[in-house]
């Protein structure tokens, strides 16, 4: 989970994020008459507009989501793949305009972007990353290839066969190298806008401001901020639950320690007759030390073993990796506690139990 965190955090957006610029945009619903879809449209494309006209203004993009943020997930089938429908691959979905690409620099590796077209006349068509093509195609040219998503109404009911139009390069939708798709924006009520500026972005947020009143009173513009920053917020909880949870697994590793030693120097203790037995007919200390702590510490060995290969599938298994280095250091550093605690809940009993006479011993035993 930390390490999700982590990543998040701190992967590549794809763009140059402090070049930009961005801004929630939201057509206030007590001023909005029947007909608001028209309306909104026709005011963010004249936001746009103007904003294109401002100096130093390079391009604006509107979507859904930007680039950094957190995207919502689904799952499709492709046509013709053998995976059944209720598996399917899962996706991060995005839904911006027609000049979102050109407006962040990711000009298309094949097929085309988004037109007019597809919007007017609500065209099921998409345009994918390299991830999709890598991960869900294999490499297999995705322009021309058809999925389909569940119907929003009802996940055990298949909605329309969606065209592929078009491939990108990642953009950083919800991690490193996570499989996207984007689909034509036709709801402007509620929309996200990230302006590119040739300077310091946050010197533009008055002027985002005075233009967008002055084209609708009614819209309103929220979270202006650096692109950069979009995003970081949602991770703020995501970080406080790690390190609760870190503190958690701390005590919960604290409190196993001390329930292996209280057990492992029981069943030592249990045997202070034999040691004494031992020692008084001549045995060897190391050899009588050896004897008693051999099968305790077969017992944390198999432990640590098995742990070991459970962490190493849990990891290839959620992020298709092995562990860092980092990550294998602490792996190693638990398995040397863990052995450093069984040894001693073996040594100080037996070094107690070796002090004892024979009478003694029998007569605590007896």
């Amino acid at each position: 989970f930390y390490r999700w965190v982590v990543a998040g955090q701190t992967r590549d957006v794809g763009v140059l994020a402090q070049e930009y610029l961005s801004a929630r945009l939201a057509l206030d619903p007590t001023d909005a008459p029947a007909g608001v879809d028209a309306r909104a449209t026709a005011t963010i494309e004249e936001l746009r507009r103007q904003l294109l006209a401002e100096p130093g203004v390079r391009g604006v993009a509107v979507g859904d989501r930007l680039p950094g943020m957190t995207h919502p997930r689904g799952r499709f089938e492709v046509e013709g793949d053998d995976a059944p429908p209720a598996y399917g691959y899962p996706v991060a979905i995005a839904s911006v305009d027609t000049d979102f690409f050109d407006a962040v620099g990711a000009r298309m590796l094949s097929g085309r972007a988004f037109r007019a077209t597809d919007i007017a006349t609500r065209r099921d068509v998409a345009i994918v990353n390299v991830s999709f093509v890598d991960r869900v195609l294999h490499g297999r040219s995705a322009v021309g290839q058809r999925i389909r998503v569940p119907a929003l109404n009802n996940e055990q009911q298949p909605g329309p066969w969606i065209e592929i139009v078009g491939v990108v390069r990642d953009l950083g939708v919800a991690g490193a190298d996570e499989v996207g798709l984007y689909r034509p924006l036709t709801d402007y009520s509620s929309v996200r806008m990230a302006v590119r500026l040739g300077g310091t972005p946050e010197g533009f947020a008055n002027r985002l401001r005075a233009i967008a009143s002055n084209v609708e009173p009614a819209l309103r513009v929220h979270d202006v901020t650096p692109l950069n920053g979009v995003g970081i917020d949602q991770w703020v909880e995501s970080q406080y639950m790690s390190r609760l949870l870190a503190t958690l697994s701390g005590i919960a590793l604290l409190l196993s320690l001390m329930a292996i030693y209280a057990v492992m120097s029981f069943t030592v203790v249990q045997r202070t007759r034999e040691i004494g037995t031992r020692m008084a007919l001549g045995g060897d200390r190391r050899r009588v030390i050896a004897a008693i702590a051999r099968r305790p510490l077969m017992q944390i060995g198999l432990g640590i073993t098995a742990g070991g290969t459970l962490v190493v599938v849990a990891f290839v298994g959620m992020f298709e990796s092995t562990p860092t280095p980092l990550e294998a250091g602490m792996v190693a550093v638990y398995a040397a506690l863990m052995t450093t605690v069984c040894l001693s809940a073996c040594i100080v009993p037996v070094r107690r139990a070796l002090r004892l006479e024979l009478s003694q011993v029998l007569r605590a035993d007896g």
